[in-house]
């Protein structure tokens, strides 16, 4: 089977995007050393998709919080650039493991989170917005009347970062968390992704979160992967405003820088 996705603007918008997703995967790659199985980006759909697989996205989020793993991760950085003689960026990786080890545990209480006033809300979302084009005419962005659909070659919506090589922040997430992040997600709320393009990820849920406490809970989740949505004023959104924008939106954005 075959599944459709939204990648750009026009018929260009198809080779534009996978050459640039896979010229991305190709840079970042060579800045992780190959021993770190868990964010290593594969060459293959197979082998990332396989990945997913063995690093399940909830298993994903306890490594990210995880701190001692996370400085371990850094040592190894720190060796592996030591090895190679870059001992200035030896040192940023162990004063950075250094430095992980001091930050405070990572915790979660919903009572802790009030819900915003209708004000102090984001924008909710209700159409792909990342596939918008510039209008010189009226000087703003635009839904454009042609876009670019590329069709993957699996019946899976969750598998398409591994066919794209979709990597994001530097190759620290690469296409097996974000397939392993998709299928979660679908798991959880019957959502499937509609547009990609790069640093950015449009899905569709099929249910939202209708109480506070299970809308922060999913910010909270959310927020250990991506960034920010499309909707960001600021492109550092708190877990309050995540929430409602998940409460509200019928199209789900994530983003990275």
């Amino acid at each position: 089977g075959w599944t459709p996705i939204l990648v750009g603007e026009s018929i260009c918008g198809v080779n534009h995007a996978i050459n640039q997703f896979a010229d991305y995967a190709t840079q970042a790659s060579a800045s992780v050393p190959a021993d770190f199985n868990a964010r290593l980006l594969f060459r293959s759909a197979d082998e990332s998709i396989a990945a997913a697989n063995e690093l399940p996205f909830d298993k994903w989020l306890n490594h990210t919080r995880d701190r001692q793993l996370q400085s371990d991760l850094k040592l190894a950085e720190a060796k592996h650039y030591e090895s190679l003689g870059q001992n200035g960026l030896a040192k940023v990786m162990y004063d950075w493991a250094e430095g992980i080890l001091r930050f405070p545990a990572w915790t979660f209480t919903p009572s802790d989170h009030s819900p915003l006033p209708p004000e102090e809300r984001m924008a909710a979302q209700f159409s792909p917005l990342s596939i918008r084009t510039w209008d010189p005419d009226t000087k703003a962005l635009t839904i454009p009347s042609c876009v670019s659909v590329l069709f993957c070659p699996t019946p899976k919506p969750c598998e398409i970062p591994a066919y794209t090589f979709f990597a994001t922040d530097d190759g620290v997430i690469p296409p097996q968390v974000h397939t392993a992040f998709l299928t979660w997600l679908h798991e959880r709320y019957g959502a499937d992704i509609i547009a990609i393009v790069p640093r950015i990820i449009e899905v569709i849920p099929k249910s939202r979160p209708t109480e506070w406490e299970s809308a922060c809970r999913l910010a909270a989740d959310i927020r250990s992967y991506a960034q920010c949505t499309i909707n960001s004023s600021s492109e550092v959104d708190t877990l309050e405003q995540w929430a409602s924008y998940l409460i509200d939106s019928t199209v789900w954005s994530l983003c990275w820088l």
